[in-house]
């Protein structure tokens, strides 16, 4: 979105063509749980996850389940005891 409020139009199908992040097996529920992941308004945020991380979790792990299970192996990152319930309030919220 732009300063005046304006913006484009989400196509997935044409997603992956902006970026270098594969987003063919995605849905529109698992590119709106990559952007919450990666930082959202709603949400304190995972230190150290950005989005291509998150897109590579959701990816993975298919739901922010799987997703925050492959993260808490990983012990660089701290996940909040409340984030998962956090997160479900910050999607429903979007």
């Amino acid at each position: 979105m732009n300063n005046e409020g304006n913006g484009d139009k989400i196509d997935l199908s044409n997603l992956s063509k902006a970026t270098e992040l594969d987003f063919t097996e995605f849905n529109k529920d698992m590119l709106l749980k990559t952007c919450i992941l990666s930082d959202c308004d709603y949400l304190r945020p995972i230190k150290g996850i950005s989005f291509k991380k998150a897109h590579r979790f959701i990816k993975k792990g298919k739901s922010i389940d799987g997703a925050l299970t492959l993260i808490a192996k990983d012990s660089k990152y701290v996940i909040p005891s409340d984030y998962k319930d956090e997160f479900s309030e910050a999607f429903f919220y979007i």
